[in-house]
């Protein structure tokens, strides 16, 4: 009988295409996705970040210093691109730390840490990391936290309320 050859595969590590964007002027990076909210830094004329999520009117964007709302006004795709090992879903949710938790610049625990929140503190979630992370908000600061150190508003009320059939937002 013929040998069977037999080789192990080692599983691909699955790599995403972000987008890099450009100012087309000196324009201001917030920390909401309103004219209003809190300017947090700058990006200058043809200075590049890398696009998280989009929505009609912002993107949410990141510098090496900071992660914040550019007006889609003024951004213009590079054409140009990264390969990242992670994919942010918008997500609409309230977050509450279960200790005290790192807020960092990256989803990873090597990533700089911002700030450390308190037990009990709450979160605006922004996005769902695809390794468990959350893009979460508070107080003008954005940034990463794990999941796993957080209870979800959204899936609280799932599981105590099954008969409302809540949707994700």
């Amino acid at each position: 009988s013929p040998e069977t050859e037999i080789s192990e595969t080692i599983p691909d590590i699955k790599t995403y295409k972000t987008e890099i964007v450009t100012a087309t002027t000196n324009v201001n990076i917030r920390s909401s996705n309103t004219t209003e909210s809190l300017r947090i830094g700058e990006l200058k004329l043809n200075e590049s970040a890398i696009k998280i999520l989009t929505n009609d009117n912002w993107t949410l964007v990141k510098t090496s210093e900071q992660i914040g709302y550019v007006c889609n006004d003024y951004l213009t795709s590079s054409n140009s691109y990264i390969e990242s090992v992670y994919i942010h879903t918008k997500q609409n949710d309230i977050a509450i730390t279960t200790s005290e938790l790192n807020i960092r610049n990256n989803p990873t625990t090597e990533a700089d840490v911002i700030k450390t929140f308190e037990n009990n503190t709450e979160l605006e979630v922004i996005a769902k990391v695809d390794n468990g992370w959350l893009l979460v908000k508070n107080n003008g600061i954005i940034g990463y936290v794990h999941g796993d150190y957080t209870i979800s508003i959204l899936e609280s009320a799932k599981e105590q309320y099954p008969d409302l059939n809540i949707k994700d937002l």
